[in-house]
């Protein structure tokens, strides 16, 4: 097998280009693996890791792991607010026609 063509995704195969690999051939299993020895993988790689531990550590939601009440933390301390705003213009909406909230 002949290495992969920079300009197209180094991680499939020439035949798998366009596709999802739910299930890589023989070929794009190889070229995935040439691609997690290669430096810019590694420096991708050490890069989101980076920015999960920022988000982590400036999040005021989850502990230490990323995790609140034992799930993934989406880190939007905000996003709670909105949500409870939008309950609570659904229920104004609802009394106002004459509904029960």
């Amino acid at each position: 097998m002949s290495a992969p063509d920079p300009s197209t995704r180094p991680d499939r195969c020439a035949a798998h280009q366009d596709e999802v690999a739910y299930y890589p051939c023989k070929a794009c299993t190889a070229a995935l693996e040439a691609t997690r020895d290669h430096p810019a993988h590694r420096t991708r790689t050490a890069d989101r890791a980076a920015s999960a531990r920022t988000a982590i550590d400036d999040c005021p939601l989850c502990d230490d792991t990323g995790y609140l009440n034992g799930h993934p933390c989406h880190h939007q301390p905000d996003k709670y607010d909105a949500a409870e705003r939008g309950i609570a213009g659904a229920r104004a909406a609802l009394t106002q026609h004459g509904g029960t909230p």
